[in-house]
């Protein structure tokens, strides 16, 4: 039988998993689970410890200066006080952060996060593909202009997370190794050819760098890189729905 240490821990990595299921697929939902789980680490607070895991950590520190400091730009803001106000709580995933770090302090409550991430992003791509070859449309739940669960750009992002976590697993777990390849490949497919975004580009560029810069030799890291330019060129001209994308980015530049 299990003491109360160990039933928290677990609680903690189902928390952990739910957490990274939901919040791809429903902000409303996935704030029930976020506070459940936050309630979790409430029933195991250990003050010292916490502060003993955030103290060192710059990405905890630089969550919070950010939301400090864009609650200092309210103070500047044309828009009445409690307008503005309400904008910056809007940015409280930034003081959820370190407490993120704390629900997956170990390396299971970790995993079952990833696994729940990994979980939603495939959801998401079989209806993704589903709607793209079958000209189904989720839109009558509400106007998606596209997107699955409601944001296209918060959707092509996340999958091109998605596909960078699965081309890891490719990597590191022999076991299902053919099968995250594949879900890497799909998540790929769909962050050029499938999502109307064009945010998820950029993404999918700076984690393709950030792969070989972490998996490979340093003396491929040129060579790579001149693959990952030849393979961006290559798609720009022989698509002409992600060359009209690209185009785009390039006006809403100018």
């Amino acid at each position: 039988m299990m003491n109360r240490a160990a039933r928290l821990e677990r609680y903690r990595a189902i928390g952990a998993f739910l957490v990274g299921l939901t919040i791809p697929i429903s902000v409303s939902i996935s704030e029930i689970v976020t506070g459940l789980a936050f309630l979790i680490l409430l029933f195991e607070w250990q003050p010292r410890e916490a502060w003993q895991r955030l103290r060192g950590n710059p990405v905890a520190w630089a969550s919070l200066a950010l939301f400090l400091l864009l609650g200092l730009g309210t103070l500047y803001s044309v828009a009445p006080l409690g307008e503005a106000t309400r904008i910056w709580i809007k940015y409280r995933e930034l003081l959820y952060l370190p407490l993120f770090m704390l629900l997956c302090r170990d390396s299971r409550a970790a995993r079952a996060g990833l696994l729940g991430f990994l979980s939603a992003m495939v959801l998401l791509l079989v209806l993704g593909f589903y709607q793209r070859f079958t000209g189904a449309s989720f839109s009558h739940l509400r106007n998606f202009n596209g997107s699955i669960f409601g944001s296209y750009i918060t959707e092509g992002v996340m999958v091109a997370l998605g596909a960078y976590y699965f081309a890891v697993e490719a990597i590191d777990n022999r076991r299902w190794r053919v099968y995250a390849a594949m879900a890497s490949a799909l998540a790929l497919a769909f962050v050029l050819f499938v999502s109307p975004g064009r945010t998820g580009y950029v993404v999918i560029v700076a984690l393709a760098l950030l792969f070989l810069f972490q998996t490979a030799p340093r003396k491929f890291w040129l060579p790579g890189c001149l693959v990952v330019i030849l393979a961006i060129g290559t798609l720009y001209f022989v698509s002409p729905e992600l060359h009209a994308r690209m185009a785009g980015i390039g006006a809403s530049l100018r």
